[in-house]
């Protein structure tokens, strides 16, 4: 059985996708399980041709899932570690970084968290520490990089019962305030930094509607765990319409 287990939820980025996989695939000791959903079926067709070379080492699942946090679910369902990773395919994670926490992985912890740049200030390397890896930081601040620098042990994913895939946002904050609401045992890793693209003209959701709904139903279900100052963080951005605003930012920008 392998150490880990690297699930990678895509949805029409074949190339993308598969340059992460190309980098990562050949090393030993870990289970690289790609969900593809949503795509085309001509998209389909190119991630089937383009995982060719990788498929001895691959599983690569085109699901009928809907949403990334459907599809890392049903990734997690399926996989045979005892540890599992999830990466988005537009990230990047060294080799040596693998290894090390391959290395890393004990019964005594429940999850690793990992270093890591965003591309928004690729100079800077940001640790996690026992201020910011904690309930309190979270319901106050929110949470400090995001769940691709989270190694979690499958049976303590299991307890807090996975991602939420009724959330349309919102997905990595309502992760982060159920893991540590379970006082998870941590390890703080030091290793090369995983590189994040937090490049929000890269999200997923790029509908500034769902977005909106999506607020809404973040609010109903963590308005009690929320600080006060965070939860009126959240009503403001939607009273606002913030997503919306950065939508028209944006293309002002790039006119």
């Amino acid at each position: 059985m392998e150490m880990i287990s690297i699930i990678v939820p895509t949805s029409s980025r074949p190339r993308e996708c598969s340059s992460f996989i190309k980098n990562i695939y050949e090393v030993q000791g870990i289970e690289i399980i790609v969900v593809e959903n949503g795509s085309s079926l001509k998209e389909k067709r190119e991630y089937s041709n383009l995982f060719k070379p990788f498929l001895s080492n691959v599983k690569l699942i085109f699901s009928f899932e809907q949403g990334a946090s459907n599809a890392r679910n049903f990734g997690a369902s399926i996989a045979t570690s005892k540890w599992i990773w999830f990466i988005d395919d537009d990230d990047f994670v060294s080799q040596s970084t693998i290894i090390d926490c391959i290395h890393a992985c004990s019964n005594d912890t429940d999850m690793l968290m990992l270093p890591f740049k965003l591309s928004s200030d690729i100079d800077t390397v940001n640790y996690y520490s026992d201020i910011t890896a904690t309930y309190r930081y979270i319901r106050r601040f929110g949470h400090f990089g995001n769940a691709n620098t989270l190694i979690i042990k499958k049976t303590f994913f299991n307890e807090i019962k996975g991602w939420d895939g009724k959330l349309q946002c919102g997905q990595d904050t309502d992760l982060f305030l159920r893991i540590f609401k379970n006082n998870p045992k941590i390890l703080f890793l030091d290793t090369a930094p995983v590189e994040i693209n937090d490049d929000d003209r890269d999200r997923i959701t790029l509908n500034t509607k769902i977005q909106m709904l999506g607020k809404v139903s973040f609010i109903r279900k963590h308005w009690r765990n929320l600080h006060f100052l965070r939860l009126l963080r959240y009503i403001i951005s939607f009273v606002i319409a913030w997503p919306v605003l950065k939508k028209f930012y944006f293309k002002i920008k790039n006119a």
